[in-house]
């Protein structure tokens, strides 16, 4: 009899599948009229649709680089969507955000779920987020060089009165 345990270490990338139930939006700011369960928007009025993903960190020396595979798109009607072009990027692009709240860690995803080609806008379906463990970098530190005279020594003074 052969007996085998498999586990996930620290430094085993990761692969998970994700796809995007999308469906249609009732609310009236939502000129795109479609959304997915949990979307989210870089900020208030955004069009463009985001998908965030959290993920904890344990060690604080510890960092990950997300990597966006096997994107599939689908067209969608974008004729609603001409003035809003501007904020829709032309390739899928991912943003990672490191978050700190006390010794707590966490890593934020942002994946905008709309691309342009052209005049022809895609929602994006499915894809594969590939996660990778790297050692955070030494933190840097910040340099400022001080004066050795105070810049107060170089101006003109004058004495206000205020009533008590």
């Amino acid at each position: 009899m052969l007996i085998l345990f498999a586990g996930f270490t620290p430094t085993d990338i990761r692969r998970e599948i994700i796809s995007l139930n999308w469906q249609i939006s009732n609310s009236p700011e939502n000129k795109l009229g479609q959304t997915f369960d949990n979307a989210g928007y870089v900020f208030a009025g955004s069009q463009v649709p985001v998908y965030f993903k959290s993920f904890p960190v344990k060690n604080p020396q510890q960092n990950f680089h997300f990597i966006l595979e096997n994107p599939q798109f689908e067209e969608i009607d974008s004729h609603q969507l001409t003035p809003f072009f501007h904020e829709i990027p032309e390739e899928p692009e991912i943003n990672q955000t490191r978050l700190k709240a006390g010794k707590t860690h966490k890593i934020e995803v942002q994946i905008p779920t709309l691309i342009r080609k052209g005049e022809k806008v895609f929602k994006l379906k499915q894809f594969a987020l590939k996660q990778i463990p790297q050692q955070l970098k030494s933190t840097q530190i910040i340099s400022r060089e001080w004066k050795t005279e105070s810049v107060l020594k170089e101006g003109k003074w004058f004495k206000i009165s205020t009533p008590k």
